[in-house]
């Protein structure tokens, strides 16, 4: 595990940790700190890339990983946006997070599934879509009263700039795409998806 440490916690990752955390502790405009981003793809849970540890190193990993952050600061929330397995990170965190790229109904599933598992905040903190099913996500999240959504992302990438990672699907795939900008800045009908009015979202 030399190219990927971090599951072995090792001590310069916990001083990086210690070092952002104490450094932003008394910052009011910090809602959370997210420990970890889609931890449970490294234990297999997106089929299209290769499982590289264990749930259970993983997990034990968060377990400490959020201990220390609670040790440093008690005054934020503490979070980890997973990719599906949400549920995993129940015992962990003040704010159970997902991130969401498939339809409605799994969508309605899946929060209906978390909130059985528990009685703490849930957040929608990924996700990303053409304007239509875009609207459909955030009625969905307001019906349901989610602590939040997060859309990514506010542009789009430059085809030559990214790729996704092993398996690289395409140098010019849907992902570049789901920003609410174009890349030269002017904004997209998404936009238009996201406008606040009378306490209800149009698209």
């Amino acid at each position: 595990m030399t190219d990927y440490p971090l599951y072995d916690n090792p001590a310069h990752t916990a001083a990086q940790r210690a070092y952002i955390v104490e450094r932003y502790r008394d910052e009011p405009g910090i809602l959370a700190w997210d420990v970890r981003n889609e931890g449970d793809i490294d234990y297999g849970s997106n089929s299209l890339l290769n499982m590289r540890f264990g749930k259970e190193q993983v997990l034990g990993w968060l377990a400490e990983a959020t201990a220390h952050v609670r040790a440093l600061d008690s005054n934020h929330l503490v979070t980890a946006g997973w990719f599906t397995d949400q549920e995993a990170t129940i015992p962990y965190v003040d704010v159970v997070s997902f991130h969401h790229w498939s339809d409605a109904s799994d969508f309605i599933a899946r929060v209906e599934r978390t909130r059985a598992a528990t009685d703490k905040p849930i957040l929608l903190q990924e996700f990303g879509y053409s304007t239509q099913r875009m609207g459909e996500i955030i009625h969905f999240a307001e019906e349901y009263a989610l602590a939040g959504w997060m859309i990514w992302t506010a542009f789009d990438f430059e085809t030559d700039r990214t790729c996704y990672p092993s398996p690289c699907l395409s140098p010019d795939n849907a992902e570049h795409y789901f920003g609410l900008w174009r890349v030269d800045g002017t904004p997209k009908p998404a936009v238009g998806a996201i406008t606040w009015d009378d306490q209800s979202w149009q698209g």
